[in-house]
């Protein structure tokens, strides 16, 4: 029977109508949208004052604070984020905040170490990066945190106004480095002075939507970690997989072929990245608390899915051909004409971006879900595509172009494993804590 036009038309406003949802989104939205824009703005300025090698040192040591950062969460944060219970979400984030501070002087020890030895392509920073990369560590930790706990309670306002805060603080913190000279240090310090700054005025958000825990005694805290040691035990180290599969791209370039070719790859990563950051933050964050909502309810999500995929797929498909068609243009034109080699950088890298979109903003899925096995597994699969196409590439003695396009395809690949992940997600969905 074919659906009369009425149904037709319901069915349409349920996909694409407004509500609490598109409000939401909106508001969200419009503060990301708005922090992405300065650092845009500020990308011109940036590239002028300073050189490629800073933005590749830069960038290497972001990935590494970034992976690092991913094993010190221990999926604390996400245990949080998925948790049913307002107490445990507050004893498994006091936790996932302590236990790094802990371990601070280890990480300095351990980023020392690389430095020396020159690995990862570390070598060649000045001896206080190691202070430095710590820092942003905690910073990115105790973010990660507070971000989640804001989205559990759907405090969509206050996440909105930390996103506008990292994205203007962290420009202007640049700006100011790079007028004083400062180089590598500049870029590092201003995205670790954002991260610090922002994460002050989201603890005073959560702290005022934040339901106390009736303990939060040292007993307490490990006896929630006990019961929810299998999600722990899986999420771990997918989380530590999955910031590898984001950050060894930088760290493979810098490794095979140098700073200044790294600072090519990690200024078409940031103008590129930026986008995505918007669409998730603004779509992402807004899916997965109303989806949590609607789990919480026992209510169907396939609506909510099917629109949110359908308007990512729409947006990957309109920025990935204006990235084809402009590119080498826009980057000549706007950050000057040494930095046309990274324009060309991110056509190759249209497949990566075009995923993406499409599959990080719904990626929670699979934790909210509590199948953090699955999530194990497509991250194992990232790494080894990336490190296949490394090989391919280097075996073919591929030029830095070359590369990234081979990464970029392998990054796609291991996007679209994702989907039939998120399906079988749904028809065996499991369980957070341990009994």
């Amino acid at each position: 029977m074919r659906p009369s036009a009425a149904s037709k038309s319901v069915l349409w406003q349920r996909l694409f109508a407004s509500g609490s949802f598109s409000r939401s989104a909106m508001s969200v939205g419009a503060a990301a949208a708005l922090s992405q824009l300065a650092s845009i703005v500020a990308m011109p300025i940036l590239a002028r004052l300073y050189d490629q090698s800073a933005f590749g040192h830069a960038g290497a040591l972001l990935a590494y604070a970034n992976i690092l950062a991913a094993i010190l969460l221990f999926g604390l944060s996400d245990a949080a984020l998925a948790s049913d219970d307002d107490e445990d979400a507050v004893r498994l984030t006091l936790a996932g905040v302590v236990v790094p501070v802990l371990l601070a002087p280890g990480m300095i020890v351990l980023t020392d170490f690389f430095v020396d030895t020159n690995r990862f392509g570390l070598g060649g920073l000045p001896p206080y990066a190691s202070g430095l990369a710590t820092a942003v560590v905690l910073m990115l930790v105790i973010l990660s945190h507070l971000q989640n706990q804001l989205v559990r309670v759907r405090n969509f306002s206050a996440t909105a106004k930390g996103y506008l805060n990292l994205g203007v603080t962290r420009a202007s913190m640049q700006l100011a480095g790079g007028a004083m000279g400062f180089g590598f240090a500049g870029l590092f310090g201003g995205e670790l002075v954002a991260r610090a700054l922002t994460n002050l005025g989201l603890v005073r958000a959560w702290t005022k939507s934040a339901r106390r825990p009736t303990s939060a005694s040292v007993g307490s805290i490990l006896s929630t970690l006990a019961r929810y040691r299998r999600f722990l035990l899986f999420r771990t180290p997918s989380s530590i997989l999955s910031a590898t599969a984001v950050g060894l791209p930088a760290l493979l370039v810098i490794g095979q072929f140098g700073a200044v070719d790294a600072g090519h790859f990690n200024m078409t990563a940031m103008m590129l990245v930026a986008p995505v950051v918007l669409i998730q933050k603004a779509i992402g964050d807004v899916f997965i608390g109303q989806f949590i909502g609607l789990r919480r309810e026992k209510a169907d999500a396939t609506t909510l899915i099917v629109r949110v995929g359908l308007t990512l797929t729409g947006i990957a498909a309109i920025g990935g051909l204006a990235i084809w068609l402009l590119a080498p243009w826009a980057f000549s034109t706007a950050f000057g004409a040494e930095w046309r080699a990274s324009g060309e950088m991110a056509i190759a890298c249209v497949p990566w971006f075009m995923a993406m979109i499409i599959v990080l903003p719904l990626s929670q899925v699979l934790i909210v879900n509590h199948r953090p096995d699955l999530k194990l597994g497509f991250d194992f699969s990232y790494i080894g595509l990336l490190f296949l196409a490394d090989s391919i590439a280097t075996d073919n003695h591929a030029g830095s172009l070359t590369y990234v396009e081979y990464i970029s395809w392998g990054s796609a690949l291991a996007y679209l494993l994702y989907v039939p992940l998120l399906i079988w997600s749904f028809l065996r969905p499991g369980s957070v804590a341990s009994p």
